[in-house]
């Protein structure tokens, strides 16, 4: 089962980036931190489940994203604010409670911790990934300096025995402001003793996003992650394409070979009987409909209506040129870091032209109450009537 998380800085790109990436790459969930809003909320993609705060007032810092449909979800709401996003994932074989948190820098730790400890005493003995932005700078997780709001979140964590689980000397902050290079190690994985063992390939990936906070990738390698048995028929087998004259012949032929006739059914006289022969019924309409009706395709993948192979291109230059940053003598880091930069503008306004681009063909070919529909789903909104949206 794999695992992203990443710091996303509010940037719609960054954002879409993510979705799109980790849609292709097969992952299962992804740990959000500052992705962009709307409104004050992180919008829906198709193919992904979005869970977050419900709160009404400041805007959400954490986020949980889930791509595989076999993994059946439980948000936690009176667990969850704006900056600690806290679900269970279950399959038939296993649980486990998945926490997204971003720590304010300019807030005191101390409330947040607390937050932390009433979560992990709620969700009991279950194993428990959490994944941050902690804004907490300590030798423990990769940083060459250290602050004082690492002591508490350190206390914290070894309160809860929960273990640390970064490794390695990549920063997972690394930016380039006014030609000087900033990096730090303020993203930080941390798990329960129970899962501690499970975490395998935990690395950091420059190359997924464009925000200046590195992604970081991991794998769980819990049993293979079969879903929990939720019957939802009619998603099922896709009607549409279903041969009904097949069906018709098919049914009857298995009603026949299993005598299930109306006279047999009016011999039913008890409970274990009847229970018996409606378990041979739905079992004979299932078998038809395995025969006759194709099954649905149920893998989504996120989609980006605007991205191309032109952004494709740009993106791996702008993360080429970041990482020669790293590597260039001190007499050509000035003009290294120039080219980086004016490649990470390029890719930014052509990626905003192409979405302007996609909306504008959108426009064009809807009719005035389709366009006010595609409006209210653009800006995130639930206004039902066109004086509702607001003036911009």
């Amino acid at each position: 089962m794999l695992v992203v998380q990443a710091n996303l800085q509010e940037k719609e790109l960054a954002t879409s980036e993510l979705m799109l990436e980790v849609s292709k790459g097969g992952m299962s969930l992804a740990l959000i931190q500052e992705p962009y809003v709307g409104g004050g909320y992180m919008r829906d993609y198709r193919g992904a489940r979005i869970f977050q705060s419900g709160q009404t007032e400041g805007a959400v810092k954490a986020a949980i994203a889930v791509f595989d449909n076999n993994i059946y979800v439980t948000q936690c709401p009176t667990l969850t604010t704006n900056n600690i996003a806290v679900v269970v994932v279950k399959t038939n074989t296993w649980e486990m409670g998945v926490i997204s948190l971003y720590l304010e820098p300019d807030v005191p730790i101390e409330p947040y911790m607390d937050q932390l400890k009433d979560i992990v005493t709620k969700l009991g003995k279950m194993k428990i990934l959490i994944r941050g932005d902690t804004n907490a700078w300590s030798p423990w997780w990769g940083s060459i300096k250290e602050d004082k709001r690492r002591e508490t979140l350190l206390g914290t964590l070894n309160h809860l025995d929960l273990h640390i689980l970064n490794k390695g000397e990549t920063p997972t902050y690394d930016t380039v402001r006014g030609g000087k290079i900033y990096q730090s190690h303020v993203d930080i994985t941390v798990c329960s003793k129970n899962l501690f063992s499970l975490v395998e390939d935990w690395k950091i990936d420059d190359s997924v996003t464009s925000s200046d906070h590195n992604t970081i990738i991991f794998r769980i390698n819990q049993v293979k992650t079969v879903g929990l048995k939720i019957e939802r028929v009619t998603r099922l087998y896709d009607s549409k394409k279903s041969n009904w004259s097949q069906f018709r012949e098919k049914l009857a032929q298995l009603l026949t070979d299993k005598n299930l006739k109306i006279l047999e059914i009016n011999k039913i006289d008890n409970k274990e009987n009847l229970e018996y022969k409606l378990g041979e019924y739905l079992e004979t309409i299932k078998e038809t409909c395995e025969a006759t009706i194709p099954k649905i395709k149920n893998k989504v993948k996120v989609t980006l209506p605007w991205w191309n192979q032109e952004l494709v291109a740009l993106k791996k230059n702008v993360i080429i040129k970041k990482r020669r940053i790293r590597c260039a003598a001190a007499v050509r880091r000035a003009a290294v870091v120039k080219e980086y930069l004016e490649a990470k503008d390029k890719y930014e306004y052509e990626a905003k032209k192409a979405q302007i681009k996609s909306w504008k063909e959108f426009c064009g070919k809807q009719d005035k109450e389709s366009l006010w529909d595609g409006i209210y789903r653009e800006i995130g909104r639930t206004a039902k009537r066109h004086e509702d949206l607001p003036l911009v």
